[in-house]
């Protein structure tokens, strides 16, 4: 379920967003962790229009608070929300960001949003955003200053099929992680949706293949 004013700023398209990058490590890191920065989300249809992915994209700051344009961690919640065509996109400025298997939080001075598996959530409000897979990566992204569906499209995520060999999980497995050196990824499905995750060539890709 979606809460009214998250859906308002979902749907109403991209504002200001993240400054130029520089290089930076991204290390390893466990499935639950907290880190503070600037977060862009983002809602986007699937490739196949079947269902809507919600993105969050971390900038982690560092030491003397600033960003830098990078996102060193990545979630994406899918879901079944049918929005064929949906692109849009919103900065959250100085977040809290709280992970663990299940949940992603995201918390600002005035807002806070929850992705979560709807297995794992706990009582709904209209701050959460329900799905049946979620998926936590360690993947260095450069965010443009206005992300696009042109620029969204080129990292692959959506791009997936029940085809697709697994690196890990498989046939009724319901989570699983692969690293792939200073990247890696994992993932947790609900409602009999099976994990998947591959390194790949772009980058490691951890989803939910949903029941037929």
């Amino acid at each position: 379920m979606i809460g009214t004013k998250y859906l308002a700023w979902l749907v109403a398209g991209t504002t200001a967003f993240l400054g130029p990058s520089t290089s930076r490590t991204c290390p390893p890191g466990s499935p639950a962790g907290s880190a503070e920065g600037d977060v862009v989300v983002i809602a986007a249809s699937t490739d196949d229009g079947a269902g809507t992915d919600y993105l969050a994209f971390l900038d982690v700051a560092n030491e003397t608070g600033f960003t830098n344009g990078q996102a060193d961690r990545v979630f994406r919640l899918q879901t079944t929300e049918k929005k064929p065509g949906q692109f849009s996109s919103r900065r959250l400025v100085d977040a809290s960001v709280e992970w663990r298997r299940g949940a992603v939080e995201i918390k600002t001075a005035s807002e806070e949003m929850t992705l979560a598996l709807e297995e794992q959530a706990g009582a709904p409000n209209s701050q959460d955003i329900l799905g049946y897979g979620l998926s936590n990566m360690r993947w260095r992204v450069d965010i443009p200053e206005r992300p696009t569906l042109e620029w969204y499209s080129t990292l692959g995520v959506s791009s997936t099929s029940s085809s697709d060999s697994c690196d890990s999980g498989g046939e009724w497995a319901d989570k699983c992680e692969v690293d792939c050196g200073d990247r890696g990824c994992s993932v947790g499905c609900s409602n009999g949706a099976t994990a998947c995750c591959n390194c790949g060539w772009t980058g490691p890709k951890c989803y939910c293949k949903a029941p037929a």
